[in-house]
Order: C-alpha cells, then sequence, then structure tokens
C-alpha cells in the first residue's frame, strides 16, 4: 500500500472558531460542502488538517470513530486501494461517501486511523 497523503483530523465543538485560529497562524481553509467539514493547509510545507464539527461527524462517520476522535486527534490516509488494506487494530466501520471515497475507520495502538480509497478513478 502506498499512502499518497496524510492528514490529521480533528473534531471541534465550534468549527468557526477552530479555522479562525488557524487561519491567524497562516494557514489557509479550504471550504468544502459542508460548513461542519474544513480543510486547512499550511503553504509552506503543503501539510494538511480536516477540521470536523460534531454532526457532520455524527451523520457521516462511524459511531465508534466519532468516539475516538472525541479522545483526540486522528489520521486520515489517502490510498490507492482499501483492498490492499491490512489493519493491525478493530476496524470500527466502512463507508461510501457522497463525495466519491471509500473510507475504512480502523482503531490503532495510537488512534484512529481512517483509510480512503477515491472511487471511479
Amino acid at each position: 500500500m502506498a499512502a499518497k497523503r496524510v492528514t490529521s483530523m480533528l473534531l471541534v465543538d465550534d468549527v468557526a472558531a477552530t479555522v479562525a485560529r488557524f487561519e491567524q497562524q497562516g494557514m489557509q481553509a479550504f471550504a468544502s460542502d459542508e460548513p461542519e467539514c474544513v480543510g486547512l493547509m499550511a503553504e509552506a510545507t503543503r501539510t494538511g488538517l480536516m477540521v470536523l464539527g460534531a454532526g457532520y461527524a455524527a451523520r457521516s462517520i462511524p459511531p465508534g470513530a466519532v468516539a475516538e476522535l472525541r479522545k483526540g486527534a486522528g489520521l486520515y490516509i489517502w490510498v490507492d486501494s482499501l483492498d490492499e488494506i491490512v489493519p493491525s487494530g478493530v476496524v470500527l466501520g466502512e463507508v461510501e461517501t457522497d463525495y466519491g471515497t471509500r473510507e475504512r475507520y480502523v482503531r490503532e495502538e495510537g488512534g484512529l486511523v481512517a483509510y480512503a480509497e477515491q472511487l471511479g478513478h
């Protein structure tokens, strides 16, 4: 499995306030169709962060994965194919999203990892 990109995920109570704080630190926000899911990027390093609100998380992520995110940040890893993923932890669920990904949420030793495959490529 070749990881294409890794992004941290944060579950927060106030998405707008959190995004504003990171923008003050020089990160650039990328809005999605969902106001409770905003991407941020540090231009100099091309590293990113996903900020998720509780409502969005409850609608789009398996409940066990939401519980893990409440404990701390998680990782979102883009891969070529989920079929190549052999998780070493507990699979908490898998979803196919409206935005064209298949995601598998796994509680690994260090916390939550979401593996994502782009569909239809």
